[in-house]
């Protein structure tokens, strides 16, 4: 008989481990996207990701992101169209990897729009520190450097290239995009960095525009 106790005393332990282990959350096989309009001219724009609209990558404005999406893993099409129509502005077929961390952005300007693709290191800055990118969405801004207040971070950022990121103290700081023709191809921005925060500053536009929507802009997204 005193087996038998031992034997009914440890069944409902045994059931209770059974299911405890059937409702453990499966890990997420999903990657994380951000979208971000780029392309001087092009106001509002949205995001399709295999055939599917990106419900919150919708009338992005120009030089404006999304947040971090959870798409799919694996290889498949991926586009940027405008909102007010069914014309598709760029895009590619891209892989993304389980857990990793992408930025799409549409560059260049309307007539002639480039795509570009980044995969981000999201490490957090050091403590009391932001972490700021660069990244250069122009078509004929062939080379670029960019300085933090009065610290050079970047120099000769190509078109269409992106900068590592680098931890800066936190705090306002006036940033500046400078070229080799500095009257034509030069610009800045009073930016905010905030401690543990990563950002990316975009050199959107072109030299080429002294006004309009189609300037040389230099702008602040989070990377969150």
């Amino acid at each position: 008989m005193q087996h038998k106790r031992a034997y009914i005393f440890l069944l409902p332990v045994l059931c209770l481990l059974a299911v405890a282990s059937g409702c453990s959350k499966a890990p997420d096989q999903r990657a994380n996207v951000m979208f971000v309009n780029g392309c001087a001219g092009s106001n509002k724009i949205y995001a399709w990701a295999n055939k599917t609209k990106v419900i919150g990558a919708v009338n992005i404005d120009y030089t404006k992101s999304s947040n971090y999406q959870k798409l799919a893993s694996g290889r498949f099409g991926v586009n940027f169209y405008y909102s007010s129509n069914a014309d598709s502005l760029c895009g590619g077929s891209l892989l993304f990897n389980v857990g990793d961390h992408y930025t799409l952005y549409a560059g260049g300007t309307t007539t002639a729009p480039t795509f570009v693709v980044t995969t981000d290191d999201l490490t957090p800055p050091a403590a009391g520190n932001a972490r700021i990118r660069f990244i250069n969405l122009t078509n004929d801004v062939t080379t670029e450097d960019f300085t933090v207040g009065s610290q050079t971070v970047v120099t000769g950022l190509t078109n269409g290239t992106c900068s590592s990121f680098y931890d800066v103290t936190a705090g306002t700081y006036l940033v500046k995009a400078t070229g080799p023709w500095t009257w034509a191809d030069s610009v800045s921005d009073s930016m905010r960095l905030e401690a543990g925060v990563l950002y990316t500053a975009m050199l959107t536009g072109s030299q080429s525009a002294s006004t309009g929507s189609t300037v040389l802009t230099l702008s602040l997204i989070a990377n969150r």
